[in-house]
């Protein structure tokens, strides 16, 4: 399996971010997670799985995309991903 990584950073609050893929607060693809003590969430969403983080002044959105057609959860070892990227954010962020 091929993947990409992407990761963006954004001045939109979690709640924000959170609001935006579940308006109604009821998106069973949302899974809540912390990393390095930050709060944020997971969502996974075909091909696709995002992680994304509280920062001091918004989001860090940590994304990989398979480039290849994979019967494999589009989130599986996200978390991993997370955990060794979050410390590059900043304690100051």
């Amino acid at each position: 399996m091929k993947f990409d990584l992407q990761i963006y950073s954004t001045n939109s609050s979690l709640a924000d971010a959170r609001h935006y893929w579940s308006p109604t607060g009821a998106n069973p693809w949302i899974t809540p997670t912390r990393v390095g003590g930050r709060e944020g969430f997971t969502i996974g969403r075909g091909s696709s799985c995002s992680t994304y983080l509280a920062t001091k002044t918004g989001t860090v959105e940590i994304r990989r995309n398979a480039l290849t057609p994979t019967p494999t959860d589009s989130c599986w070892d996200i978390q991993h991903l997370a955990d060794a990227i979050e410390p590059t954010i900043g304690a100051d962020n």
